[in-house]
C-alpha cells in the first residue's frame, strides 16, 4: 500500500520506509524521485536516504506547492536479498493570511492533516488537475475564520497571540462545509451547525479559552465641573397652546 506523506515546502521529512523483510538492511543500493507532473516546472525533491542500525532513514527536502513525488529507495539486507519500497510525498504550502492581513488561525497544512489529501482535493479540484485549488481553499477559510473572529472578540482580545485548539477546529469543520457549494453530507453539515454553536457558547462565555479577555470598554470620565444656572423660563406660557 502506498503511503502519502504530506508536507510543506521548506520542511524537511524523515520517514522511515518499510520493506519486506525482517532482516536489518545492510546496504542502500538506489534513491530515485519521479515528479507526477500536476505543477508545471515544479522544483526538484531531494530524497537522501542513511542507514542507523540497521534501519533506513529518508531525509525529504524541497519541492513545490501543489506537486506530488514519488520516492522510491531499492536497498539490500543481511541476508542479500533485494527489497524495494515507495514513498508519495505530496507538498502542500500551508502559509496564507486573512484580506487585512491578519494572521491564519488554521494553516492549510493542518486543514489537509485534519481531512486527508484525497478529500481535500476532491473538495476543491473542480478542473481535475488533480491538486488542491488554493484560491478556493483561502476562501472557505477566510469565511471560517471570519466567523470565528465575530464570535471571539466580544469576549477576547484580538489578535490571539494562540489559537485554542477548539477554535481550530470550529474553523475546520466550517469551512469544510462551505466547499460544498451544492450542499454538505449530513455528516459534514451536522459538524458545521455544532461548531457554530460552540463558537456561540465562546462569545456568549458559557465556554471558556483560558486566553487574555478583552478589556471592557472605559467609561467616560470628565474632571469638568457641571454647572446649573437659573434662569427664566424658555417658554413663560408653559407651552399651553402647544
Amino acid at each position: 500500500m502506498l503511503i502519502t506523506l504530506v508536507k510543506q515546502p521548506a520542511e524537511v521529512l524523515r520517514p522511515a520506509p518499510a520493506f519486506d523483510t525482517s532482516a536489518p538492511i545492510a546496504a542502500v543500493l538506489a534513491t530515485s524521485v519521479a515528479t507526477r507532473g500536476l505543477v508545471a516546472a515544479a522544483a526538484a525533491l531531494v530524497a537522501e536516504a542513511t542507514i542507523t542500525a540497521g534501519v533506513v532513514t529518508l531525509a525529504v527536502r524541497g519541492g513545490t506547492d501543489g506537486e506530488r513525488y514519488l520516492v522510491t529507495v531499492r536497498v539490500r539486507d543481511q541476508a542479500a536479498a533485494e527489497l524495494e519500497s515507495e514513498v508519495e510525498v505530496a507538498v502542500v504550502d500551508g502559509a496564507w493570511a486573512m484580506p487585512d492581513g491578519g494572521a491564519a488561525w488554521l494553516s492549510i497544512d493542518a486543514f489537509v492533516r485534519k481531512f486527508g489529501l484525497p478529500e481535500v482535493v476532491a473538495m476543491t479540484d473542480g478542473s481535475g488537475a488533480g491538486r488542491i485549488d488554493r484560491a478556493l481553499l483561502i476562501a472557505a477559510l477566510t469565511d471560517a475564520q471570519a466567523i470565528a473572529e465575530a464570535e471571539v472578540a466580544g469576549r477576547y482580545a484580538l489578535p490571539l497571540a494562540t489559537v485554542p485548539a477548539v477554535v481550530q477546529l470550529a474553523i475546520a469543520d466550517i469551512a469544510r462545509a462551505r466547499l460544498y457549494p451544492r450542499g454538505a453530507p449530513d455528516g459534514v453539515a451536522e459538524a458545521a451547525k455544532a461548531a457554530t454553536r460552540t463558537l456561540e457558547r465562546i462569545g456568549s462565555g458559557a465556554l471558556k479559552l483560558g486566553v487574555p479577555a478583552a478589556d471592557a470598554p472605559a467609561e467616560a470620565v470628565t474632571e469638568a465641573p457641571v454647572v446649573f444656572i437659573p434662569g427664566r423660563r424658555q417658554y413663560p406660557d408653559g407651552l399651553a397652546d402647544y
